[in-house]
């Protein structure tokens, strides 16, 4: 029997097969029902691939990403440090020198900038956080880094005792101001955070006074 002819861009059409497609042969119906059982069973599957194919395309890009990124900044961080190692070698070498060995000038430039930063970061702070006791970490820092200028110049001027003086009484008084921030800390924990304002049997106003003492002594 043949199907009536129906256009397949019309519904009518459509349905007009549909009727009629039990007047198919026994071989073709089984085709096309194979066909439509296995689309229907696998679209799942193929949604699957495709969205599997995505995260791994996806995945792929980010890891060459991130290799990418790692790969700078294992090179940044190899060219910093030769830099800097390259710095800490350029030693000055001087036969009337006053010191008795060979200062590195590149380091004594970075220790400056490092005291500098810092210094600058702490007067931030204490601004910030209305803190006036933090004079005394101010004032180590600055010493430092007045210390560390002095050390640059005496390194240029090996000879001359006008530099030299003043970068090592520096050097050697400065770290004392920074103790004294660190007891002054330590008071003001314990005067804050314990309950009976105590630290083996000693007050926490009087850490500072026993830091002074004992300096002086």
């Amino acid at each position: 029997m043949t199907i009536p002819f129906a256009p397949r861009s019309s519904a009518m059409g459509f349905m007009t097969q549909l009727t009629w497609m039990p007047a198919l042969s026994h071989h073709h119906t089984f085709r096309a029902y194979s066909a439509n059982r296995f689309a229907i069973q696998n679209i799942p599957a193929l949604f699957s691939i495709y969205v599997n194919l995505l995260y791994r395309r996806r995945r792929r890009q980010t890891h060459i990403q991130n290799v990418t990124m790692q790969w700078w900044v294992s090179r940044l961080v190899l060219v910093a440090g030769r830099i800097v190692l390259l710095i800490l070698l350029l030693a000055l070498d001087e036969a009337n020198s006053l010191y008795a060995f060979c200062p590195s000038l590149g380091a004594a430039i970075l220790f400056a900038v490092l005291y500098c930063l810092t210094t600058l970061f702490h007067i931030f702070q204490a601004v910030k956080f209305r803190t006036a006791f933090c004079w005394v970490i101010i004032m180590s820092g600055t010493w430092q880094t007045v210390a560390y200028i002095f050390r640059s110049l005496s390194i240029l001027s090996p000879t001359s005792q006008g530099f030299y003086d003043p970068q090592f009484i520096l050097i050697l008084v400065a770290p004392l101001w920074t103790n004294a921030f660190v007891f002054m800390v330590l008071g003001r924990l314990v005067h804050n955070c314990l309950p009976d304002q105590k630290l083996v049997g000693i007050k926490g106003r009087w850490f500072g006074y026993i830091f002074v003492t004992m300096d002086i002594m």
